[in-house]
């Protein structure tokens, strides 16, 4: 899988310094581009936080990265997904201290009906609710939102 970009807190909080440039760990995750049947994608949105993004989550031990996607789509938008692809990752550091995230980012199909997400504890506190955009307007709304979530 090809790298697609590298990702620093410098680069979208230019007055922050590397918190450090070793990492004990990376955390390991995937995103996933979700289209429904009528090309529209699902966008999770914080209506506490006013922020967007992409369904998915951590990938458990043991567990392969399509596996991942299927699970976190399912709890994170209620929708049984086939038809994945991938498409890349992202590596991203200084966001949290001591660790570096890397994001596998995959492109999935709604097959059959929508259903009900399952948010876990901290999805709820964020008040989460999915939206489905077209995938233009779901763009727009990730170049529109403001940093710092």
């Amino acid at each position: 899988m090809n790298l697609l970009r590298e990702i620093r807190s410098s680069d979208i909080f230019p007055e922050t310094s590397p918190l450090t440039e070793v990492f004990s760990w990376t955390r390991e995750s995937v995103r996933i581009i979700i289209f429904d049947k009528t090309k529209q994608i699902a966008i999770l949105h914080s209506k506490k936080y006013d922020y967007c993004a992409l369904p998915g989550g951590g990938i458990e031990e043991g567990e392969m990265l399509f596996d991942a996607a299927i699970r976190e789509a399912k709890e994170e938008t209620g929708c049984v997904v086939d038809n994945l692809s991938e498409i890349g990752y992202v590596m991203i550091y200084n966001w949290k201290p001591d660790r570096a995230d890397k994001q596998f980012c995959c492109s999935a199909y709604v097959q059959g009906e929508k259903g009900l997400p399952k948010f876990m504890p901290d999805e709820l506190e964020k008040e989460y609710e999915i939206l489905w955009l077209p995938l233009q307007k779901a763009i727009e709304k990730f170049e529109n939102q403001r940093p710092g979530f």
